[in-house]
């Protein structure tokens, strides 16, 4: 028996790349979490409702899926770039949003590396820079339209 969650196809990839600059070390301390949320009303919609009035480790609670990095564990890293693939398995189209949450991270003095981080989109339909919190409508697709509309009213 094949289940909804089984039924899901990969559809796209989301890679988030953090970047230390050269001949810095790793951060030896804190946490990032990264966090993927679809536009749904109970993930994207509800964090942006409660963005100001929410802390960082609060807005982990409406997200889809959490990547956690732990810079203790990195801190002995070699590598400059650390990369986390997010795979999204969808029925419908849905716009993605990534927010980077930091905990305990050093924030000032000679401990603090400046982290860069880029985010690229695989088999997206549509994409938007730092900033947009409302992106514009994904591109019409007639047939993932009427599939759409199907398993709205098959399942």
């Amino acid at each position: 028996t094949v289940t909804q969650q089984d039924s899901r196809q990969k559809v796209g990839t989301l890679r988030f790349v953090l970047e230390r600059p050269p001949m810095e070390p790793w951060p030896s301390t804190g946490k990032l979490f990264l966090l993927a949320l679809d536009d749904q009303d109970s993930h994207w919609k509800s964090l942006r409702a409660a963005w100001n009035a929410s802390e960082g480790l609060k807005k982990l609670r409406f997200a889809n899926t959490v990547k956690e990095i732990d810079m203790e564990q990195c801190s002995n890293l070699t590598a400059r770039a650390l990369l986390i693939d997010i795979a999204i398995t969808e029925k419908f189209y849905r716009h993605w949003h990534l927010v980077l949450v930091a905990r305990d991270l050093p924030a000032s003095g000679n401990n603090r590396t400046m982290l860069r981080y880029v985010i690229v989109g695989f088999q997206a339909l549509s994409s938007w820079g730092e900033g947009v919190f409302t992106p514009s409508v994904c591109p019409k697709q007639p047939l993932q339209d009427l599939q759409s509309v199907l398993w709205r009213y098959v399942l």
